[in-house]
């Protein structure tokens, strides 16, 4: 029976800065880990409106185990207008049987109900815009 989210997956780093770069792809991670007994399916969300890819956006953490995500953002060929922007991502995670796969996590399993407890984490990517030439 689960008692709550004291013992939840964790996510680390809650923000990470990365530079932008006009043109190329801008990638970087996060770590799932996992200190329990427990099997945990989990998915990741983007709340930003830029063309993140995310790798994997679903799967299963295994007991006692981390897992690595990438975040990349796709070439931009124009610079954002702010010298920092942040974009939120969301990290839903859920305790789940041993035999379930990656491919049979659906939107249906993260949501509560008697017996299932959702967790939500919510992380951050500053992206650093340098300043444009010129600019003192």
């Amino acid at each position: 029976m689960i008692n709550g989210l004291e013992d939840m997956i964790g996510v680390q780093p809650l923000e990470t800065r990365v530079h932008f770069e006009l043109n190329k792809q801008i990638s970087c991670s996060i770590q799932v880990a996992n200190g329990t007994d427990d099997y945990f399916a989990f998915s990741v969300s983007r709340c930003s409106l830029r063309p993140y890819n995310i790798y994997p956006s679903t799967g299963i953490v295994r007991p006692r185990s981390n897992f690595s995500i990438i975040i990349a953002l796709q070439p931009l060929k124009k610079a954002p207008v702010e010298e920092q922007c942040k974009d939120e991502f969301t990290v839903q995670s859920t305790r789940v049987e041993e035999c379930l796969e990656a491919t049979d996590i659906t939107g249906d399993i993260f949501h509560e109900g008697p017996g299932r407890v959702v967790d939500q984490v919510d992380f951050t990517v500053v992206l650093v815009v340098p300043p444009l030439s010129g600019d003192w």
